[in-house]
């Protein structure tokens, strides 16, 4: 599945959960569920260029739909915080307090970010089984301890 696929299947569970009917709310909701797993789970399918496609997608719903629904918002920043664990990106805190910062209605999605980014580093999830605890080890020295004076 290509990411502009991807993107589109988002839209569609962003369209959904703005509507009314619960039972297509909570499909959407599961849909979204799934694919904050399948971008843990199966980012190595994807070829290098299409990873950071991927990234610029999340982040481009993520402001976007800054606003809401939560629900989704929260979805698209827990898949973001995976990708930032999984991909070789240097500084995406940095990279994202940059770039976000001057707008006051991310600051909530920035700190969310940064919640959902401890929680997937420290909490040594089986979503990361493949990684060696070393290399999670380095990514969370990376990731959290060094841009410590970021935030």
């Amino acid at each position: 599945m290509s990411t502009q696929q991807i993107g589109q299947e988002v839209l569609v569970a962003i369209d959904v959960m703005n509507g009314a009917d619960p039972l297509k709310m909570k499909e959407a909701l599961n849909w979204l569920t799934r694919f904050q797993k399948t971008v843990v789970n199966d980012l190595h399918q994807l070829a290098g260029p299409a990873r950071f496609e991927l990234r610029a997608s999340i982040m481009d719903l993520i402001a976007k739909y800054k606003k809401g629904p939560l629900g989704l918002l929260d979805y698209l920043t827990r898949a973001l915080a995976g990708l930032s664990v999984l991909l070789e990106w240097e500084n995406p805190l940095r990279e994202l307090l940059q770039g976000y910062s001057s707008d006051l209605e991310m600051y909530p999605v920035l700190l969310n970010y940064i919640e959902f980014l401890a929680v997937e580093l420290t909490s040594r999830n089986r979503a990361y089984k493949s990684v060696e605890p070393e290399i999670l080890e380095e990514r969370e020295k990376q990731l959290l301890s060094d841009c410590s004076d970021d935030v």
